[in-house]
């Protein structure tokens, strides 16, 4: 049973809906307790979904390090016009 619970949480993990876990589940013989053959197989084909996971999460990672980084363009360019007419003020009152 716990084998059965941690290839549950495995296969969300990489991606896989409750429905096609139910479908992987159905394929272990109902008879007695899967071996690891059992499991092997299960498994054999999931190298090219863990594969596109991880190329999903990776473009993920990338798009939110663009837009942090666009965010701090941003941050920068108000604080720099914040400052910049303060500058002024003063270099004219300096002036004076």
């Amino acid at each position: 049973m716990l084998r059965r619970i941690a290839f549950i949480v495995f296969a969300q993990r990489i991606g896989l809906t409750l429905e096609e876990i139910g479908v992987e589940l159905g394929k272990l013989p109902p008879d007695r307790a899967p071996t690891r053959k059992d499991w092997a197989r299960l498994s054999s084909g999931w190298s090219g979904r863990i594969d596109d996971r991880i190329a999903e999460l990776e473009m993920l990672v990338g798009y939110e390090k663009r837009e942090l980084q666009e965010e701090v363009k941003r941050l920068q360019r108000a604080l720099r016009d914040l400052h910049e007419p303060t500058v002024r003020i003063q270099s004219v009152d300096n002036k004076k």
